[in-house]
């Protein structure tokens, strides 16, 4: 840019950033298979594990463009310049063995031990096993036209994880201060480089955190395998996790990295799938599958009741509570009556808000449901699918600022008063009584529809939606038509369509947003977050 600049003095600026990465993933297995007896087969393999990440990363800055319209490094009289490195290796053994039985009875067992260098160079290694036992009981009844197959599942697994690299010892960085306005003062400074410990203490005993899990599952295939039905209901414990740990700035740090706690999670998955018509050249097939999941912190450190997920924001996070499922929202509220349940206004009709923070929504839904067809007709295919989830809170930071700065669409009516439903709070002359003095637009659209020193809790919002998630439409010309003569066997043409239609009470433009990106440990966030698109797709296949 010849224009601006990191200091907005117009005097231009060149940046150049530079990344590469290498990442090597190898497997070795050993296979056997032996029938030991008529009616026993063994099968089982050894295999070795080895990974590697390595990344680097360079980023150059110039300010002050001595000759306008030449970005290069040279023609700039201010530079600087930074790297980063980061490496990460692992390497496991595993086995598994496999018994069955005439063919319907199955015993599998397993077992994994990893070594990771996030352990450093005299970190310890960590071992999970797995086991599951399968029968198909339908082997074991007469044959009949209305069960055709049929298995019971029971399964055991425990996974290891090990620790974040580079925190197993302390670590000194390049101290960096900014407010959130500015781009900050950090080192070099004034042609001084400095160092200083990172504000995280690290446990140098840290355990593996282990998710360990029993499952059972049902498969049905009946009436001709025209019906399908699964069921599998799980339990799941996390323990061990790894957490940040906050703790006392006087120690010289913020957090203590270490082990803490026991979650969590129990649930049920359905699916059902059904031929509704299924002849030479037509077909048509509906589906359903159906996902409840209960999460709960059990504890997670003698010293804390709650520890941060993560967080941007001063009046709300994502916080870990014992009692809670994982990931509530933790923030502030406003003040309610302990009877009724109802807002307490003071006086002059306002809100009043909470000196402390607690769990105020929960943003993992209470279920989901998905929903679909499949339709061919010779070679015209049509499917569709609708995506459902039911509850699941999102914080709408984005309406919440909007209707501050009166740009809202809500806030339109700013200019009128509003009645708050709520009761006078104690103290007050009508103390207990229906609230009737009405407030201003000002403060009705700015503080309790907004953000302007509003409760965290003002923004929590259901994010409950039915979803046209995607639909097809393709027709297939079989050019051979059974023979073998053409270079070209088939000509596909189809159009796609997702995310064509939505249905929700959410005040944002999609509940189905994220702040912080896909693979984020925080959920449920939009502030100002990039809308959901649609798309459209025309597809054309070529099969030879």
């Amino acid at each position: 840019s010849s224009l601006a600049n990191d200091n907005s003095d117009g005097m231009g600026q060149v940046n150049l950033y530079n990344s590469s990465n290498m990442g090597i993933y190898n497997d070795l297995i050993l296979n056997y298979d032996h029938k030991l007896s008529k009616d026993v087969d063994f099968s089982g393999l050894l295999g070795f594990n080895y990974t590697y990440n390595g990344g680097q990363s360079t980023f150059s800055r110039g300010r002050n463009l001595q000759i306008p319209g030449i970005y290069q490094l040279t023609n700039t009289n201010d530079l600087y310049a930074s790297s980063l490195e980061s490496y990460d290796r692992g390497q496991g053994v595993f086995g598994q063995m496999t018994l069955g039985y005439r063919n319907m009875l199955f015993l599998t067992a397993t077992g994994r031990n990893d070594w990771t260098s996030s352990y450093g160079r005299n970190g310890q290694s960590f071992f999970y096993p797995n086991a599951d036992l399968s029968w198909i009981f339908s082997d074991a009844l007469p044959k009949n036209s209305v069960l055709n197959y049929g298995k019971l599942r029971l399964a055991y697994a425990d996974a290891g994880t090990g620790p974040v690299g580079y925190l197993n010892h302390i670590t000194f960085t390049q101290p960096f201060i900014t407010d959130g306005f500015t781009n900050g003062i950090g080192f070099p400074y004034l042609g001084n480089q400095g160092f200083g410990p990172s504000n995280v203490m690290v446990d140098e005993h840290i355990k593996p955190q282990h998710v360990q899990g029993k499952e059972l599952g049902l498969e049905l295939r009946m009436f001709q395998n025209r019906l399908t039905f699964e069921a599998t209901g799980y339990y799941q414990q996390t323990l061990d996790n790894i957490i940040s740990l906050p703790v006392a700035p006087s120690t010289g740090f913020s957090y203590y990295y270490t082990n803490g706690g026991v979650s969590e999670n129990k649930g049920l998955e359905l699916a059902l799938s059904v031929d509704v018509v299924k002849t030479h050249d037509l077909r048509w097939n509906l589906f359903g599958n159906f996902t409840l999941d209960r999460s709960k912190v059990l504890s997670i450190n003698p010293q804390v009741s709650n520890v941060s997920v993560g967080s941007g924001f001063s009046d709300i996070g994502s916080y870990s509570i014992v009692g809670e499922p994982v990931g509530v929202f933790y923030g502030t509220y406003w003040e309610r009556d302990s009877a009724t349940g109802k807002l307490l206004v003071d006086a002059n009709g306002k809100v009043i808000k909470s000196e402390v923070a607690k769990a105020i929504g929960n943003p993992n839904p209470d279920w989901t449901m998905g929903l679909g067809s499949n339709l061919t007709y010779k070679g015209l295919s049509f499917s569709f699918l609708w995506d459902i989830r039911h509850g699941g809170d999102i914080w709408n930071g984005t309406w919440a600022r909007l209707n501050r700065l009166g740009v809202g669409g809500e806030s339109v009516n700013r200019e009128q008063s509003y009645l708050i439903d709520g009761i006078y709070e104690p103290g007050t002359p009508n103390a207990g009584k229906q609230n009737t003095t009405q407030v201003n637009g000002t403060y009705y659209y700015q503080t309790f529809q907004g953000d302007a020193n509003a409760a965290a809790e003002a923004a929590i919002q259901d994010g409950s939606w039915v979803r046209l998630r995607s639909v097809n439409l393709s027709y297939r010309f079989n050019l051979n038509k059974g023979k073998k003569h053409n270079f070209v066997d088939y000509f596909e043409v189809g159009f796609t369509g997702k995310n064509l239609l939505l249905f929700t009470k959410y005040k944002g433009v999609d509940p189905e947003t994220s702040l912080t990106g896909a693979t984020s440990s925080l959920r449920g966030y939009d502030y100002f977050n990039n809308p959901g698109v649609k798309s459209y797709l025309l597809n054309l296949k070529l099969g030879l």
